[in-house]
């Protein structure tokens, strides 16, 4: 059925009606799965690196460990700092940081509670940074994702998926090997080549905070702090890792309501028993079981760039709804295990959001779904 039909009887008319159908032509995958061999990923390249920095943190703090490697580290959260020509040497050309810039760095207010860990996720092991501190956390998003520079970050968003970080460790390390085997050449001439292959020399990292998923509290969901507390850690880890999943398999992430469903389908079944729960998705969206929105709410975030007509928001809060309900009405027919979670990821990938908000959605996710574990049995 066309996105058209669909938004048609959630109330989409006229141009919001065009708004609408342009937004839900994202598709996280083709969803004809059939060459699809292994659901897992060995690591990138990365990966080894990173596990020499958390051999480290045995010795010295995280944030210590991560500021010798990451120059950004050593700047301040400044407007205007990344177009400033230490800065710019530092970070996309490797060189030292002044005494000035140490002088002037970041102040963390609780680098003891920085951890750095690396997680083995299906897509393969990716290094993680948490911060208790919500402060801390802020710095290090600001730091690693945006230059440095005062960009917001809304209470609401409480992790991250970098890509594309300048690790000029590993270009260090890369160097001295090559000119061990090249001893007669030179590296300012090779390196036009290096750069050219950014696996060598770029990672990805998840930053987490600590602090209750989506700005939620605890007595809103009937659970005490210390559980609420524990749950979105884990909710917010397997977030982003839903993220890097799409990222590895399907060469694709975006800031858009369908990642973020599928992101959180995967943090709500890890902490739910392998059930999607409708009720809680709705609440971090800011919404309640009737669609009225809570302004402030997370959902709001992913129309920043590009706002909705108030009208078509509208719509998209219904929309939203039937898609939460679907889903769990998906999920309490599939398999709780670790694979039959994963496998329920994989069906979702297939389809649009307006696709997902079809009162038929339950069941062509079930084929999906079979149709996957059909392939992975084999």
């Amino acid at each position: 059925m066309s996105a058209e039909i669909i938004l048609r009887q959630f109330g989409a008319k006229g141009p919001f009606l065009q708004e609408l159908v342009a937004y839900m032509e994202r598709r996280i995958s083709r969803g004809d799965l059939t060459d699809l061999t292994s659901l897992s990923l060995a690591d990138e390249g990365f990966v080894n690196a990173w596990e020499h920095y958390v051999e480290r943190t045995n010795n010295s703090l995280a944030i210590q460990v991560l500021s010798r490697v990451f120059p950004q580290l050593s700047f301040p959260i400044e407007a205007g700092i990344s177009k400033t020509a230490a800065y710019r040497d530092a970070t996309l050309k490797g060189a030292q940081v002044s005494s000035v810039d140490l002088q002037r760095s970041l102040v963390f207010e609780a680098p003891c509670d920085i951890e750095l860990r690396l997680h083995q996720t299906a897509a393969g092991s990716i290094p993680v940074i948490i911060a208790e501190n919500r402060n801390d956390f802020e710095f290090l998003v600001r730091a690693m994702s945006s230059r440095n520079e005062p960009v917001s970050v809304p209470q609401s968003m409480g992790a991250c998926l970098i890509s594309g970080l300048n690790n000029w460790d590993r270009v260090g390390r890369f160097r001295e090997q090559w000119e061990l085997k090249n001893p007669a050449c030179s590296w300012r001439e090779y390196f036009p080549e290096f750069v050219k292959n950014k696996t060598l020399y770029q990672d990805r990292v998840i930053v987490l905070s600590d602090g209750s998923y989506s700005n939620i509290e605890s007595s809103q969901l009937g659970l005490s702090e210390d559980c609420w507390r524990l749950m979105s850690r884990r909710i917010r880890l397997e977030h982003e890792c839903a993220h890097y999943l799409t990222l590895r398999f399907f060469g694709t992430m975006q800031n858009h309501l369908l990642d973020e469903t599928f992101a959180d389908y995967a943090g709500i079944c890890a902490v739910r028993k392998g059930v999607f729960r409708a009720d809680w998705y709705l609440t971090f969206l800011g919404l309640d079981e009737n669609g009225d929105y809570r302004k402030g709410g997370r959902m709001e975030n992913y129309f920043q760039e590009k706002p909705l007509a108030p009208e078509s928001f509208k719509v998209m809060l219904r929309l939203m709804v039937a898609i939460a309900n679907n889903l769990e009405t998906f999920s309490r027919t599939c398999d709780s295990s670790s694979l039959g979670i994963l496998c329920q990821l994989f069906a979702i990938t297939g389809f649009r959001l307006d696709e997902l908000a079809d009162k038929s959605a339950p069941k062509y996710l079930s084929d999906a779904y079979n149709n996957i574990l059909s392939i992975v049995d084999h």
